[in-house]
């Protein structure tokens, strides 16, 4: 299961390794933090329902997808099990997960800074925050002004929203305001990463052709 997966992950790092230059291991993908039955645990008590079997067994057979890159361009994170209880229990109020909520989510990658998002009304917080639940993102090309948020909703299906920074009606009027309404997800988790891992694939070689 998730070869398509792995099959990605290695078309990534053969790209950059072949870039050549004594730090080219930096900008590769790692995995292997597989999760761990406790925290798995304390995930679905937080999110109250139980995870998409399939997320179940990617954390415990794959574990997590990570950029081993200063340079986050073109890159992706499937956050480990591990980090996610130990955010979700950080202190630090710029660094901590507020929930695994998808507008939680967004303002973590943000360091809970995110001024348009604490503007919306309670009521459509909870409801996003309660619907979809982000375990990821991956990052294009424009110097970390933006990422496309993984995430699934309550039937188990997945999907991913795009957040620019400096364009939060897209957010709200495209992704935000529907999804109230009705969820978009529609995707296999593999599916989901296969295409997301492409994207990225693709502007990994233009990065490095340029």
């Amino acid at each position: 299961m998730f070869n398509n997966i792995l099959q990605k992950l290695n078309d990534y790092n053969t790209l950059s390794l072949n870039a050549g230059g004594p730090l080219a291991p930096l900008f590769t993908l790692s995995t292997g933090e597989k999760g761990d039955p406790a925290h798995l645990a304390i995930l679905e008590s937080k999110i109250g329902r139980p995870l998409p079997p399939d997320l179940k067994e990617f954390y415990n057979t794959v574990g997590n997808i990570k950029s081993n890159s200063l340079n986050e361009n073109n890159s992706i994170d499937f956050f480990s099990t591990s980090y996610l209880v130990e955010k979700l229990d950080d202190s630090d109020k710029w660094e901590k997960i507020v929930s695994l909520g998808l507008l939680d989510m967004i303002k973590h990658s943000w360091g809970n800074d995110r001024e348009e998002i604490d503007e919306l009304s309670a009521n459509t917080r909870d409801q996003i925050n309660s619907r979809y639940i982000c375990f990821g993102w991956f990052r294009t090309d424009d110097n970390l002004e933006s990422a496309n948020y993984l995430y699934f909703d309550q039937d188990g299906k997945f999907g991913s929203v795009p957040y620019h920074q400096d364009d939060f009606d897209d957010l709200f009027v495209n992704y935000i305001k529907p999804m109230l309404n009705t969820s978009p997800a529609s995707k296999s988790l593999e599916d989901l990463i296969v295409e997301s891992m492409e994207i990225i694939i693709d502007l990994k070689g233009e990065e490095l052709d340029g």
